[in-house]
């Protein structure tokens, strides 16, 4: 059922890590509402399948290849985008995930310091860059909003994720809140989703259905969430619709933070 509303009509968005899963999830959410929408990934191969699939469906979507983790990409992603289309309205910062040195089932004392660092950088420095570069563009435009992708492992300690992880995903809250208030009074909104258990496509990589809604049990909903569950508090928190949001931070968790 299209329930599309046109609220992001107009407006020119940037995802990042906007190839699969939520990120994906985001960027269809984003077109069906009339957004143009710029997406980024690590893989070109990938980025550049979506963009000729979303062009087929006629969606304005453009795809460019940026490492979350290089400041001199990502700032050039961002250039780009104000010289193209001459405004810059929504970020989503969704580039984050645990380095393959990283085990998710990993403790403290066995944590190379290198597999620690490198999940930091993937999820934490990755979302400081993209927000340093972003806000500097939003300013002179007059504003805009941004959304960041943490995870219910930044709220709560669960054995699915690594202590990095969990460390990352807390301190993408909390950097959050931080620019939230430092840039209320320019009209630039900065809000922060949590996703709980999620059936990604990473996740159903790593784990079996079985395994998924067994971690899935701490939802009191009794299942995991879908990335498009995900992507319909992204375009809410973007949206004028909560004009009078920001530094709040939004569990996707079946009511995980309430039990």
């Amino acid at each position: 059922m299209d329930t599309s509303r046109n609220r992001l009509q107009s407006k020119v968005a940037l995802v990042t890590g906007g190839t699969k899963g939520i990120g994906k999830a985001i960027v269809m959410r984003f077109l069906q509402e009339g957004a143009t929408v710029v997406f980024t990934g690590s893989t070109a191969e990938a980025g550049q399948e979506l963009e000729q699939a979303l062009a087929n469906q006629g969606h304005e979507a453009a795809f460019m290849q940026c490492d979350g983790r290089d400041e001199q990409q990502i700032a050039g992603v961002i250039e780009c985008i104000v010289a193209t289309y001459g405004r810059f309205d929504i970020a989503v910062n969704n580039v984050g995930n645990t380095a393959p040195s990283d085990s998710a089932l990993g403790k403290v004392h066995e944590t190379p310091l290198e597999a620690f660092e490198d999940t930091l950088h993937r999820n934490l420095t990755s979302t400081f860059l993209s927000m340093k570069h972003e806000i500097a563009a939003m300013l002179p435009l007059g504003g805009g909003a941004i959304c960041n992708t943490a995870s219910m492992a930044g709220v709560r300690v669960s054995s699915a994720g690594s202590p990095a992880y969990h460390a990352a995903k807390a301190a993408v809250i909390h950097l959050t809140r931080k620019a939230a208030i430092q840039y209320a009074r320019d009209n630039i909104r900065v809000n922060v989703v949590a996703p709980g258990a999620t059936a990604t496509e990473r996740v159903l990589s790593r784990w079996t259905r079985e395994e998924l809604d067994q971690l899935a049990t701490v939802h009191p909903m009794g299942r995991a969430v879908t990335p498009e569950e995900c992507a319909d508090a992204f375009l809410f928190l973007c949206s004028d619709e909560a004009a009078s949001i920001t530094g709040h931070m939004v569990p996707i968790d079946g009511g995980w933070t309430a039990n």
